[in-house]
């Protein structure tokens, strides 16, 4: 995953929703959850991996390196 060139298309486009992107997060879904969602009132949280990934139920989600998961926060 190429966070930098995220970056310049973020503002290239002018986006108003930010974006953190990560090579590894514990969870994105952890990660939002601490997130403040003003003044945009959403946000998106990338990782290239994550450690501590959340399934549906409380079940753990496998994310190895390759892939980038993502969490939508609003």
């Amino acid at each position: 995953m190429d966070i930098k060139r995220i970056e310049e298309l973020m503002l290239e486009r002018q986006m108003s929703i930010p974006i953190y992107c990560y090579e590894e997060l514990d969870s994105t879904n952890e990660f939002a959850k601490g997130i403040r969602l003003h003044p945009f009132g959403a946000s998106f949280v990338l990782a290239a991996h994550q450690t501590a990934g959340k399934g549906r139920q409380g079940r753990s989600f496998h994310s190895p390196y390759g892939g980038v998961y993502l969490t939508y926060a609003f």
